[in-house]
């Protein structure tokens, strides 16, 4: 190892994880590979190949060479200002790994002679993250990275001289992360080799425990804003569930016995609410009223503030997620509720994906989009003089208003002569029982027959029957 090399090594700050009470690993060196004499000479000969990829790998090679050192070094010398960059970096590395005469200067490092020599300069050198492995078997050490920093100070390669297998990749993943001011001879940029000790267990083990959790928040209250505002990985959040939703569309039922869009928009803000009732130490329960509040009357501006306060409460809550004491995570918020605080903040997040799935269902269901349409049946007799009025009144009055009704799909006339007149099946088709509903009124299966109609009956349905259409098959023409 040249002396320069080693200096600035000693330059730069160690790297510290932190750790556990020690269980301290001595690393293990690791040297660099070494070609044998016969290759050696072939590697030499590909120093002067024109083909700089030859000239880059058999640079690097060279780096572990113990036979044939001086003309090794004599070859590589001019490789330093190669044109092309890869090799350039690739004689760097080689001869930094070189062993020299006890009369030669160190030719990886800039001669006297060269100009003013300025070391590299770390600028962005994050800790590392102490693998969760070696965190709980309490594995403690120093990894020795040696390092080649490019010309625009990037880490061009990396390798482990004294390893701690446990640690290796932890410590490799740092140091690829770092970024320089790179070394110059005279301001201008030179690749140099550097040795960084990474080292795991100097830090007090709560203090890392305590990092550890406050990360944990941090994902916690990530999780809870892409659960409600987007970039959910399921799917859509809360928030884009309920984009384009109106008003109207929100107090709807169209699945009957389900609850509205605008019911569980006001079930979502309460269980917030719960949850930050939770995290000032009230345990109380919510009341069926609290969980399942009324909405108010339908309009525009209600539901506008519907939707921006259950915004305003994620917010809040995350606010609140963040802000926790992180020791407390495992601990229950109040004695009252047997749930940590974690489960508490993991819960709500899957609470309000568990009904922006619901909502998208009721969406489905008023659009009609993919769901399945619902067949509308009723059957009267006329009287047989009576039969084609009928038709004619279905005709100028009834289908035409059907069509105006958003989510009517098409009506059919079913006819066939009975004793006691002529029987009529009349089949509507809908795509939701919202729309269905926007016909016949709450009562879904109540027939809608006007006086003029009854008067033309002999017998009819008071009630009508809905089937759900699953399949449906064509004939060619």
């Amino acid at each position: 190892m040249s002396a320069r090399v080693a200096g600035l090594g000693l330059l730069m700050a160690s790297l510290c994880g932190c750790a556990s009470a020690p269980k301290r690993t001595e690393a293990v060196d690791v040297a660099v590979p070494s070609p044998t004499a016969v290759e050696t000479r072939l590697l030499l000969q590909g120093l002067s190949s024109k083909d700089p990829d030859v000239r880059s790998r058999s640079a690097w090679s060279l780096a572990g060479a113990t036979e044939l050192q001086g003309e090794a070094r004599h070859a590589l010398q001019p490789l330093r200002t190669d044109d092309q960059k890869t090799v350039r970096y690739a004689a760097v590395w080689a001869l930094s790994h070189l062993s020299r005469g006890k009369d030669e200067s160190d030719p990886a490092e800039p001669q006297t002679d060269e100009g003013t020599w300025t070391p590299p300069r770390p600028t962005v050198s994050p800790r590392p993250q102490y693998p969760q492995a070696a965190f709980v078997a309490k594995v403690e050490g120093t990894v020795l990275v040696e390092l080649l920093i490019g010309e625009e100070g990037e880490v061009a390669h990396v390798e482990i001289r004294q390893s701690i297998p446990a640690l290796d990749a932890a410590a490799l993943a740092t140091v690829r992360q770092w970024k320089f001011e790179p070394a110059r001879v005279d301001g201008t940029p030179r690749a140099t080799v550097a040795h960084v000790p990474v080292a795991f267990g100097s830090t007090d083990r709560a203090q890392c425990q305590e990092g550890r959790m406050t990360a944990e928040l941090e994902r916690i209250e990530e999780q809870l804003r892409r659960s409600f505002e987007g970039e959910a990985w399921h799917g859509p959040a809360v928030l884009e569930t309920l984009a384009g939703v109106s008003h109207e569309d929100a107090a709807a039922h169209p699945i009957e016995g389900a609850h509205s869009i605008w019911e569980l928009a006001l079930h979502l803000s309460s269980d917030y609410r719960l949850v930050l009732r939770r995290l000032t130490g009230d345990g109380r329960q919510l009341t069926k009223e609290e969980g399942w509040p009324p909405p108010p009357e339908a309009t525009k501006e209600a539901w506008a503030e519907t939707v921006e306060r259950l915004r305003r409460l994620n917010q809040e809550l995350r606010n609140a997620v963040r802000g926790f004491p992180s020791e407390r995570l495992d601990d229950q918020l109040v004695p009252s509720v047997p749930y940590t605080a974690y489960t508490q903040f993991i819960g709500i997040t899957q609470h309000g994906l568990y009904h922006a799935g619901q909502i998208a269902i009721l969406k489905r269901a008023l659009r009609g989009d993919g769901s399945a349409v619902i067949s509308r049946h009723w059957r009267g007799v006329s009287k047989r003089e009576r039969a084609e009025a009928y038709i004619a009144h279905l005709q100028a009055e009834t289908f035409p208003a059907l069509t105006k009704i958003p989510g009517f799909v098409r009506a059919s006339i079913l006819k066939r002569e009975v004793d006691r007149g002529t029987e009529f099946e009349i089949v509507t088709v809908w795509k939701s029982r919202e729309a269905i509903r926007a016909f016949a009124g709450p009562d879904l299966e109540a027939a809608v027959v006007p006086a003029v109609v009854r008067d033309m009956m002999v017998e009819f349905d008071e009630r009508v029957r809905h089937y759900e259409v699953v399949h449906g098959a064509e004939g060619s023409a």
